[in-house]
């Protein structure tokens, strides 16, 4: 399972989240986008290797939405909201399926360049971490 933060920023550079409008939520439902996890991500996904996060990813976002703007890939047609929650649940799987939490099968993605040959589960286990720096966003012009 996973959790996709919303936000209310909608710069021209942002992916676009899928809400449904309408009463609902005040019209922030996304009800569109679990719908589209359902019926067009799940189908196409199922059978795939967890271990090919990128792989993985850029099928999502090149072919099955496969929107594109000016200034990159907004993923107005599946919903930023609904790749970014399999992007998750595939980095989860892919750490289950080796055995690490999640922060160390992020962290061996980062350190391979997402290659999963050369991710090592024992390197992982070594390796001392540290906890990230909070940021948070106390000025905002969002609604």
């Amino acid at each position: 399972t996973a959790t996709v933060p919303s936000g209310a920023s909608t710069g021209i550079y942002e992916a676009l989240e899928l809400r449904d409008g309408g009463p609902r939520y005040k019209g922030k439902g996304v009800q569109k986008a679990v719908e589209n996890i359902n019926r067009i991500i799940a189908p196409k996904m199922k059978g795939k290797d967890v271990r090919f996060q990128k792989e993985l990813d850029e099928f999502m976002i090149f072919e099955l939405d496969g929107t594109e703007n000016e200034w990159g890939y907004p993923k107005a047609k599946l919903g930023a909201n609904a790749v970014l929650a399999v992007s998750m649940c595939i980095a989860r799987a892919g750490a289950a399926a080796y055995g690490l939490e999640l922060f160390e099968y992020v962290g061996e993605l980062k350190d391979t360049v997402f290659d999963a040959g050369k991710l090592d589960v024992q390197r992982a286990h070594r390796k001392r971490y540290k906890m990230p720096v909070p940021m948070m966003n106390v000025i905002n012009g969002g609604q």
